[in-house]
Protein backbone atom coordinates (compact mmCIF):
# COMPACT_ATOMS: atom_id res chain seq x y z
CA UNK A 1 0.00 0.00 0.00
CA UNK A 2 1.07 3.64 -0.69
CA UNK A 3 -0.11 6.88 0.03
CA UNK A 4 0.82 10.01 -1.25
CA UNK A 5 3.89 9.98 1.09
CA UNK A 6 5.19 7.06 -0.94
CA UNK A 7 7.42 3.91 0.97
CA UNK A 8 7.45 6.30 4.44
CA UNK A 9 3.91 6.08 4.70
CA UNK A 10 4.55 2.10 4.77
CA UNK A 11 7.63 2.49 6.87
CA UNK A 12 5.70 4.96 9.46
CA UNK A 13 2.93 2.03 9.49
CA UNK A 14 5.19 -0.86 9.81
CA UNK A 15 7.06 -0.32 12.72
CA UNK A 16 3.71 1.61 15.06
CA UNK A 17 3.02 -0.69 17.77
CA UNK A 18 -0.34 -2.09 17.50
CA UNK A 19 -3.40 -0.13 17.82
CA UNK A 20 -5.08 0.78 21.28
CA UNK A 21 -8.23 2.29 21.48
CA UNK A 22 -8.28 5.83 21.75
CA UNK A 23 -8.13 7.15 25.13
CA UNK A 24 -9.15 10.84 27.17
CA UNK A 25 -6.38 13.42 27.66
CA UNK A 26 -6.62 15.62 31.08
CA UNK A 27 -5.96 19.05 29.89
CA UNK A 28 -3.91 20.45 33.06
CA UNK A 29 -4.62 23.91 34.15
CA UNK A 30 -8.69 23.52 33.11
CA UNK A 31 -11.12 22.33 34.95
CA UNK A 32 -10.18 18.70 35.31
CA UNK A 33 -7.03 20.09 37.78
CA UNK A 34 -5.31 16.89 36.29
CA UNK A 35 -1.34 16.87 38.40
CA UNK A 36 1.60 16.55 35.51
CA UNK A 37 4.23 14.74 37.58
CA UNK A 38 7.68 16.89 36.61
CA UNK A 39 9.72 18.52 38.59
CA UNK A 40 13.01 19.95 37.89
CA UNK A 41 15.95 18.60 37.26
CA UNK A 42 19.90 19.50 38.25
CA UNK A 43 20.80 20.32 34.60
CA UNK A 44 17.90 22.76 34.55
CA UNK A 45 15.50 20.80 32.20
CA UNK A 46 12.49 19.21 33.20
CA UNK A 47 11.58 15.26 34.30
CA UNK A 48 8.38 13.78 33.12
CA UNK A 49 7.28 10.15 34.82
CA UNK A 50 4.16 8.60 33.27
CA UNK A 51 2.87 5.80 33.92
CA UNK A 52 6.40 3.13 33.53
CA UNK A 53 8.78 5.39 32.59
CA UNK A 54 10.11 8.84 33.12
CA UNK A 55 12.41 11.16 30.83
CA UNK A 56 13.30 14.29 30.62
CA UNK A 57 12.91 17.40 28.60
CA UNK A 58 14.33 21.13 28.53
CA UNK A 59 12.07 23.35 30.66
CA UNK A 60 10.52 25.36 27.53
CA UNK A 61 8.40 22.30 27.04
CA UNK A 62 5.20 21.99 29.50
CA UNK A 63 2.47 18.86 30.06
CA UNK A 64 -0.48 19.96 28.72
CA UNK A 65 -2.45 16.43 28.32
CA UNK A 66 -2.41 12.96 30.37
CA UNK A 67 -3.79 10.15 30.72
CA UNK A 68 -3.24 6.76 32.65
CA UNK A 69 -4.86 3.53 33.61
CA UNK A 70 -4.07 0.52 35.18
CA UNK A 71 -5.94 -2.52 35.57
CA UNK A 72 -8.18 -0.88 33.33
CA UNK A 73 -9.37 1.73 35.64
CA UNK A 74 -8.65 5.33 35.20
CA UNK A 75 -6.12 6.96 37.70
CA UNK A 76 -6.01 10.96 38.02
CA UNK A 77 -4.62 13.05 40.65
CA UNK A 78 -6.09 16.30 41.22
CA UNK A 79 -5.03 19.47 43.04
CA UNK A 80 -6.49 21.05 45.78
CA UNK A 81 -6.28 23.83 48.22
CA UNK A 82 -4.78 22.52 51.35
CA UNK A 83 -7.20 20.92 53.86
CA UNK A 84 -9.67 20.76 51.05
CA UNK A 85 -9.57 17.66 49.30
CA UNK A 86 -12.30 15.97 50.64
CA UNK A 87 -14.64 17.89 49.80
CA UNK A 88 -13.69 18.58 46.75
CA UNK A 89 -13.61 14.74 46.19
CA UNK A 90 -17.48 14.69 47.41
CA UNK A 91 -18.22 17.29 44.93
CA UNK A 92 -16.57 15.46 42.07
CA UNK A 93 -18.77 12.46 43.07
CA UNK A 94 -22.02 14.01 43.85
CA UNK A 95 -21.51 15.69 40.00
CA UNK A 96 -22.42 12.15 38.60
CA UNK A 97 -25.94 12.17 40.65
CA UNK A 98 -27.42 14.94 37.91
CA UNK A 99 -26.13 13.17 34.98
CA UNK A 100 -28.51 11.74 31.97
CA UNK A 101 -29.55 8.18 33.17
CA UNK A 102 -31.55 5.17 31.83
CA UNK A 103 -35.39 5.57 31.37
CA UNK A 104 -35.92 2.35 33.60
CA UNK A 105 -33.85 2.92 36.46
CA UNK A 106 -35.04 5.98 39.09
CA UNK A 107 -31.53 7.42 39.99
CA UNK A 108 -28.17 7.59 38.01
CA UNK A 109 -26.49 6.54 40.77
CA UNK A 110 -27.41 2.90 42.14
CA UNK A 111 -24.95 2.34 45.17
CA UNK A 112 -22.81 4.70 47.33
CA UNK A 113 -20.88 3.24 49.88
CA UNK A 114 -16.81 2.97 51.16
CA UNK A 115 -14.80 0.84 49.22
CA UNK A 116 -11.83 0.79 52.03
CA UNK A 117 -11.53 3.19 55.30
CA UNK A 118 -12.01 7.42 54.04
CA UNK A 119 -12.38 6.31 50.19
CA UNK A 120 -16.01 7.00 49.06
CA UNK A 121 -17.35 5.02 46.15
CA UNK A 122 -20.16 5.05 44.02
CA UNK A 123 -21.53 2.96 40.95
CA UNK A 124 -24.03 4.99 38.63
CA UNK A 125 -25.01 4.18 35.21
CA UNK A 126 -22.92 6.01 33.15
CA UNK A 127 -24.37 5.16 29.44
CA UNK A 128 -28.26 7.18 29.61
CA UNK A 129 -28.98 4.86 26.58
CA UNK A 130 -28.79 1.23 28.67
CA UNK A 131 -28.83 0.34 32.83
CA UNK A 132 -26.42 -2.78 31.64
CA UNK A 133 -23.27 -0.54 31.89
CA UNK A 134 -22.16 0.99 34.76
CA UNK A 135 -19.43 2.47 36.02
CA UNK A 136 -17.71 2.44 39.50
CA UNK A 137 -15.71 5.78 40.93
CA UNK A 138 -13.99 6.13 44.27
CA UNK A 139 -11.42 8.15 45.48
CA UNK A 140 -9.34 9.11 48.42
CA UNK A 141 -8.35 13.10 50.09
CA UNK A 142 -5.13 13.62 51.11
CA UNK A 143 -3.53 17.23 52.02
CA UNK A 144 -3.05 19.57 48.50
CA UNK A 145 -4.84 16.69 45.88
CA UNK A 146 -7.11 13.67 46.06
CA UNK A 147 -6.51 10.66 43.63
CA UNK A 148 -9.74 9.66 41.67
CA UNK A 149 -10.09 5.86 40.65
CA UNK A 150 -12.74 5.00 37.95
CA UNK A 151 -13.65 1.78 36.08
CA UNK A 152 -16.69 0.60 33.55
CA UNK A 153 -18.26 -2.99 33.43
CA UNK A 154 -21.27 -4.14 32.66
CA UNK A 155 -24.38 -4.26 35.54
CA UNK A 156 -23.79 -7.09 36.87
CA UNK A 157 -20.33 -7.19 36.82
CA UNK A 158 -19.91 -4.46 39.40
CA UNK A 159 -19.28 -6.12 42.30
CA UNK A 160 -16.52 -8.15 40.39
CA UNK A 161 -14.30 -5.26 39.50
CA UNK A 162 -14.07 -3.66 43.32
CA UNK A 163 -11.57 -5.63 44.56
CA UNK A 164 -9.17 -4.54 41.56
CA UNK A 165 -10.41 -0.60 42.20
CA UNK A 166 -9.78 -1.33 46.02
CA UNK A 167 -6.08 -2.40 45.02
CA UNK A 168 -5.26 0.84 43.01
CA UNK A 169 -6.28 3.34 45.23
CA UNK A 170 -4.66 1.63 48.32
CA UNK A 171 -1.81 0.57 46.72
CA UNK A 172 -1.46 5.03 45.77
CA UNK A 173 1.68 6.58 47.78
CA UNK A 174 1.21 10.18 47.48
CA UNK A 175 4.91 11.62 46.04
CA UNK A 176 6.02 7.56 45.57
CA UNK A 177 8.56 6.95 43.30
CA UNK A 178 8.31 3.41 42.56
CA UNK A 179 5.12 1.85 40.43
CA UNK A 180 3.22 3.50 37.88
CA UNK A 181 3.58 7.03 38.02
CA UNK A 182 -0.10 8.68 37.81
CA UNK A 183 0.50 12.49 38.43
CA UNK A 184 1.15 13.37 42.04
CA UNK A 185 2.24 10.03 42.94
CA UNK A 186 2.64 6.39 42.25
CA UNK A 187 0.33 3.30 42.25
CA UNK A 188 2.41 0.65 43.71
CA UNK A 189 0.05 -2.48 43.22
CA UNK A 190 1.18 -5.21 41.33
CA UNK A 191 1.93 -5.16 37.87
CA UNK A 192 -1.02 -5.12 35.66
CA UNK A 193 -1.37 -6.86 31.90
CA UNK A 194 -3.98 -3.64 31.13
CA UNK A 195 -1.95 -0.78 31.50
CA UNK A 196 -1.54 2.42 29.17
CA UNK A 197 -0.33 5.88 29.91
CA UNK A 198 -0.32 9.24 27.21
CA UNK A 199 1.50 12.34 28.41
CA UNK A 200 1.29 15.14 25.55
CA UNK A 201 4.19 17.83 25.82
CA UNK A 202 3.73 21.69 23.78
CA UNK A 203 6.39 24.22 23.39
CA UNK A 204 5.96 27.56 25.47
CA UNK A 205 6.83 29.99 22.51
CA UNK A 206 6.53 27.61 19.66
CA UNK A 207 2.94 26.47 19.28
CA UNK A 208 3.64 24.05 16.51
CA UNK A 209 6.04 22.28 18.32
CA UNK A 210 4.56 18.84 20.59
CA UNK A 211 6.33 16.04 21.92
CA UNK A 212 3.76 12.87 22.46
CA UNK A 213 4.30 9.78 24.61
CA UNK A 214 2.10 6.55 24.37
CA UNK A 215 2.22 3.27 26.07
CA UNK A 216 -0.13 0.26 26.47
CA UNK A 217 0.42 -3.43 27.20
CA UNK A 218 0.29 -5.83 24.63
CA UNK A 219 -1.36 -9.36 24.25
CA UNK A 220 0.97 -10.34 21.14
CA UNK A 221 4.00 -7.85 20.32
CA UNK A 222 4.26 -7.29 16.31
CA UNK A 223 7.48 -8.87 14.71
CA UNK A 224 9.81 -6.63 13.92
CA UNK A 225 9.92 -5.87 9.90
CA UNK A 226 12.46 -5.37 7.48
CA UNK A 227 13.34 -1.10 7.68
CA UNK A 228 12.52 -0.08 3.57
CA UNK A 229 13.28 3.76 3.02
CA UNK A 230 13.52 3.01 -0.45
CA UNK A 231 10.66 3.63 -3.05
CA UNK A 232 9.39 6.07 -5.48
CA UNK A 233 11.01 9.86 -5.14
CA UNK A 234 8.49 12.51 -4.48
CA UNK A 235 8.95 16.29 -3.79
CA UNK A 236 6.79 16.33 -0.50
CA UNK A 237 9.11 14.77 1.51
CA UNK A 238 12.48 13.31 2.62
CA UNK A 239 13.55 10.91 4.87
CA UNK A 240 16.04 12.12 7.26
CA UNK A 241 16.57 8.75 9.72
CA UNK A 242 15.31 5.41 9.56
CA UNK A 243 17.09 2.67 11.28
CA UNK A 244 16.44 0.85 14.91
CA UNK A 245 17.71 2.69 17.95
CA UNK A 246 17.57 1.50 21.23
CA UNK A 247 16.31 3.67 24.20
CA UNK A 248 16.39 2.67 28.14
CA UNK A 249 17.58 -0.59 26.63
CA UNK A 250 14.42 -1.44 24.49
CA UNK A 251 15.60 -2.01 20.76
CA UNK A 252 12.92 -0.07 18.91
CA UNK A 253 12.69 1.86 15.18
CA UNK A 254 13.23 5.46 14.27
CA UNK A 255 11.69 7.65 11.44
CA UNK A 256 12.50 11.07 11.09
CA UNK A 257 10.92 12.74 7.78
CA UNK A 258 10.86 16.33 6.84
CA UNK A 259 7.59 17.21 4.43
CA UNK A 260 8.43 20.29 2.34
CA UNK A 261 5.25 21.01 0.94
CA UNK A 262 4.35 22.37 4.34
CA UNK A 263 7.60 22.57 6.15
CA UNK A 264 6.90 20.55 8.85
CA UNK A 265 9.10 17.96 10.42
CA UNK A 266 7.95 14.21 11.61
CA UNK A 267 9.58 12.18 14.17
CA UNK A 268 8.52 8.51 15.78
CA UNK A 269 10.46 6.25 17.92
CA UNK A 270 8.30 2.54 18.59
CA UNK A 271 8.93 -0.12 20.23
CA UNK A 272 6.27 -3.35 20.00
CA UNK A 273 6.62 -4.40 23.39
CA UNK A 274 6.69 -7.49 25.06
CA UNK A 275 3.49 -10.37 25.24
CA UNK A 276 1.69 -8.82 28.63
CA UNK A 277 4.93 -7.82 30.26
CA UNK A 278 4.11 -4.23 31.93
CA UNK A 279 7.70 -3.22 32.21
CA UNK A 280 7.92 -4.24 28.17
CA UNK A 281 4.45 -1.65 27.05
CA UNK A 282 4.17 -0.83 23.32
CA UNK A 283 5.56 2.42 23.08
CA UNK A 284 5.15 5.15 20.82
CA UNK A 285 7.33 8.29 21.00
CA UNK A 286 6.19 11.05 18.10
CA UNK A 287 7.79 14.82 17.52
CA UNK A 288 6.18 17.35 15.04
CA UNK A 289 6.95 20.99 14.26
CA UNK A 290 8.69 22.77 11.24
CA UNK A 291 11.48 22.76 9.81
CA UNK A 292 12.34 26.14 10.67
CA UNK A 293 12.33 24.60 14.49
CA UNK A 294 14.53 21.87 13.85
CA UNK A 295 17.54 22.93 16.10
CA UNK A 296 15.09 23.19 19.21
CA UNK A 297 13.32 19.90 18.19
CA UNK A 298 16.09 18.25 17.72
CA UNK A 299 17.80 18.95 20.85
CA UNK A 300 14.33 18.15 22.72
CA UNK A 301 14.05 15.03 20.79
CA UNK A 302 18.07 13.17 21.68
CA UNK A 303 17.40 14.60 25.59
CA UNK A 304 14.32 12.70 25.88
CA UNK A 305 15.03 9.47 23.80
CA UNK A 306 18.80 9.52 25.53
CA UNK A 307 17.38 10.14 29.28
CA UNK A 308 14.03 7.29 29.20
CA UNK A 309 14.22 5.26 31.38
CA UNK A 310 11.90 2.67 33.80
CA UNK A 311 11.16 4.03 36.55
CA UNK A 312 11.49 1.40 39.63
CA UNK A 313 9.21 -0.92 40.24
CA UNK A 314 7.44 -1.45 44.12
CA UNK A 315 8.90 -3.74 46.19
CA UNK A 316 6.82 -6.86 46.09
CA UNK A 317 4.98 -6.88 49.90
CA UNK A 318 6.24 -10.17 51.67
CA UNK A 319 4.16 -13.06 52.41
CA UNK A 320 3.85 -14.00 56.34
Amino acid sequence: MKGPFGAVLIVVMAHCPPAAAPTPVDRTGDASGGMVGSVRSSTGGVVHRIGRFQFELPAAFKATGRHQAIYRAEVKTIAAKPGDAAARLAARLAVERTGPKPADVPERISRSFELAPDVPAIVYFSDPATSELTTLMTGKAFDDHYVLVSRSSEASAASKIEPLVAGVITGYVPGGREGFDVGAGTVTSVPGVNEEARLVLEYASLAELKIEFDSHTVREPREPERVETGGEASPIYRVLRSEFRSVAGLRGHETSVEFTHDGSLHWMWAFQGGAANPVLPAIMITASGRADDRATLGEAWESMLSSMQLIPLAPTPSRK
